[in-house]
């Protein structure tokens, strides 16, 4: 099932390469994509453009990241996968 919805956030693997993407939940898998395919009035494109990656959420923990966790941005939560490779991701406000 997919649900359809995509969100505008920024996401980093590293804290000095935080970039602009869209988010995507298909299932368990949450996919995101280049922020450069989004339209100009910041709607969601009908062709999402380049997949930049996938995180299966099955195995993973989902939890709150303070701002000291998350170079100092607010509206962060942290994904731990099953690899023990860490996302953090930010919103652009906390609804």
């Amino acid at each position: 099932m997919t649900d359809g919805r995509a969100s505008r956030v920024c996401a980093g693997h590293i804290f000095k390469n935080w970039r602009e993407r869209w988010f995507v939940l298909e299932d368990h898998l949450l996919k995101y994509y280049k922020a450069e395919d989004l339209k100009s009035d910041g709607s969601v494109p009908s062709n999402l453009g380049e997949l930049k990656g996938v995180i299966a959420l099955q195995g993973c923990t989902v939890e709150a990241a303070d701002a000291t966790v998350a170079d100092g941005k607010q509206f962060c939560f942290k994904i731990t996968a099953m690899s023990h490779k860490i996302f953090l991701i930010k919103a652009n406000d906390a609804a």
